[in-house]
C-alpha cells in the first residue's frame, strides 16, 4: 500500500490492520475511557476516530443503525472534520463533558450543527446555552443557527444584532436573508432593502424562503460594505479603502446596480486614476466611463505590453484600444525628432531667397539635443506632462544672426513651423474613450 493511502488516526499515527486493539487506546475521551473500540468513524479530512457502539446507541437517537457496521476494521464514513467527531464523542461518555468556550467560534458552530443533527442531547444543550450567550458577539451565525434548527428566542435577539457591525448603529430591521461570502462568512441582510437599493438582486417576491444562506462570489468585506450602502443613513467613506479593496468594491456595485455605491466609488476611481492606471483603466472599459479611462490611459503609457496583458486580465477590447492608444503617441515621436522640411522661398525670383544657412544646424543641433530620443524617454515626459513644444524655442537665439543675412534666409520660419507641427501632432492624439470600439 501507498504511503500515502494508509489510514491515519486523529494524532497522525497509522492504523494497524488489528484495527480494534489499536484503538481501544484511541478514543477521544481519552485515557478515562476503558472502553472496547468497536466501530471507527471516519472523518470528512479522512481521519480515524474510535467509538463505541453501545455509547453511540445511548448517548445519541441520531447515528445510523450501528449494529448493522459488523466489522469493526471498517470505518463509517461521516462528512463531518474531525475535531468536530472527537469533540462530539466527548460528550457521549459518562464523564466531565468538554467547556464549549474554549472552542474557536467555528468549532462551537460545527459542533452544534453536529450535535443537532445527531441528536446528541448533552452536546445540543451546552451548545446552546454559550450560543445564547454570546449572540451580540456572533449575531449572523447565532441567526443562521436559530433560524435552523428553531430556537426563536436566540432568533430574535440575533436579529437586532445582526447588523452593527454593518451600519454602525443597531439596524432595527428584522434580518431575513443571509448571504454567505466566498470566504464563508455569513451576513445578515433584508430583502426589502436589497429590492429598494439594488437593480441587480433579485426581487423580494422572487426570493424563495429559506434557512440555507445564499452564496455569493464577494469577499465578506466588500459584501459588509455594501450592505452599509443599503440602508438610509449616512454612506461609508471610501476614501480610505486600500486600492484594491475600492476596486472590489466598485466591481460589486455595478454588478448588482448599487447606485449610491457606483457613485462614491467612481469619484474616487476618477480621482485615484494616476494612482492605479491599470485597474481604473480596466474598470473604465467594462463599465463604460469614459472620464476615468481618459484620466488613467496616459500613465499607462510606459508599461509593456506583457504587463498590460496581466493588468487588463486579457480583456481583448482594452488591450486592442491600448495598442493604438500608445502608437498614436509613438507617431508624434517621428514628427518631434524629424527634421522640418524647407519652406517655401520668399517672393517671386527663387534665386533672391536663401532657405538654408549655417545657423540652422546650430539650431537644429542644439534642439536635438534637449528631446527626447527613445520611444520610453519620450512617453514618460507625456506621463509627467514634462513635454512642451515650447522646447523648439529654447535656442532660437541661434538664429538671431538669420535676420540679418543678405540674401535673407528662413531659418526663424523654419523653427516655427517645426514647433506649429509638433504641437497640432499632440493635439491631435486621440483620447483612449475615443479609440474604444474601433
Amino acid at each position: 500500500m501507498n504511503a500515502d493511502n494508509i489510514p491515519k488516526q486523529h494524532d497522525g499515527s497509522e492504523v494497524k490492520e488489528t484495527a480494534s486493539d489499536e484503538l481501544g487506546g484511541r478514543c477521544p475521551a481519552g485515557p478515562e475511557c476503558q472502553l472496547e473500540v468497536d466501530i471507527i468513524l471516519r472523518s470528512s479530512d479522512g481521519y480515524l476516530i474510535g467509538a463505541h457502539r453501545s455509547n453511540l446507541d445511548q448517548y445519541s437517537d441520531g447515528f445510523p443503525d450501528v449494529n448493522a457496521q459488523m466489522d469493526a476494521t471498517q470505518p463509517v464514513d461521516l462528512v463531518e472534520d474531525a475535531d468536530t467527531l472527537k469533540i462530539l464523542m466527548r460528550f457521549m461518555h459518562k464523564q466531565r463533558y468538554p467547556k464549549v468556550s474554549w472552542l474557536e467560534t467555528r468549532q462551537i458552530f460545527a459542533l452544534a450543527e453536529a450535535a443537532e443533527k445527531y441528536l446528541v442531547y448533552s452536546a445540543i444543550s451546552a451548545c446552546h446555552d454559550y450560543i445564547e450567550g454570546h449572540v451580540k458577539q456572533n449575531p449572523i451565525e447565532s441567526l443562521c443557527y436559530a433560524a435552523k434548527f428553531n430556537y426563536p428566542q436566540i432568533a430574535d435577539t440575533a436579529a437586532i444584532h445582526s447588523l452593527t457591525e454593518l451600519v454602525g448603529e443597531i439596524c432595527q430591521l428584522p434580518v431575513d436573508i443571509i448571504l454567505k461570502s466566498s470566504d464563508n462568512v455569513l451576513i445578515g441582510a433584508h430583502k426589502a432593502n436589497l429590492e429598494q437599493w439594488s437593480e441587480g438582486f433579485p426581487r423580494a417576491e422572487a426570493v424563495v424562503d429559506s434557512d440555507d444562506p445564499v452564496e455569493l462570489p464577494e469577499n465578506a468585506e466588500t459584501l459588509k460594505l455594501l450592505m452599509a450602502f443599503m440602508h438610509n443613513h449616512q454612506f461609508p467613506d471610501v476614501s480610505d479603502l486600500p486600492g484594491y479593496r475600492l476596486f472590489d468594491l466598485a466591481t460589486a456595485a455595478e454588478k448588482y446596480e448599487v447606485k449610491a455605491a457606483k457613485a462614491g466609488c467612481n469619484g474616487h476611481i476618477l480621482w485615484q486614476a494616476p494612482k492605479f492606471p491599470v485597474r481604473s483603466l480596466l474598470f473604465a472599459v467594462r463599465f463604460d466611463y469614459p472620464k476615468i479611462a481618459d484620466a488613467a490611459a496616459p500613465h499607462t503609457l510606459t508599461e509593456t505590453l506583457s504587463r498590460m496583458k496581466m493588468g487588463l486580465e486579457l480583456d481583448d477590447r482594452a488591450i486592442y484600444t491600448w495598442l493604438s492608444y500608445k502608437a498614436a503617441y509613438l507617431e508624434v515621436l517621428d514628427i518631434i525628432l524629424s527634421e522640418p522640411s524647407l519652406p517655401r522661398p520668399w517672393g517671386k525670383k527663387k534665386s533672391k531667397s536663401r532657405v538654408d544657412c549655417g545657423w540652422w544646424k546650430r539650431y537644429y543641433q542644439a534642439t536635438l539635443a534637449e528631446l527626447p530620443r527613445t520611444p520610453t524617454q519620450f512617453l514618460k515626459q507625456v506621463v509627467l506632462k514634462e513635454f512642451s513644444p515650447t522646447i523648439y524655442d529654447k535656442h532660437q537665439r541661434e538664429l538671431n544672426s538669420c535676420l540679418f543675412a543678405s540674401p535673407p534666409c528662413q531659418c526663424l520660419e523654419r523653427a516655427s513651423e517645426w514647433k506649429k507641427g509638433v504641437k497640432s501632432a499632440l493635439a491631435g492624439v486621440p483620447t483612449f474613450s475615443s479609440l474604444i470600439g474601433k
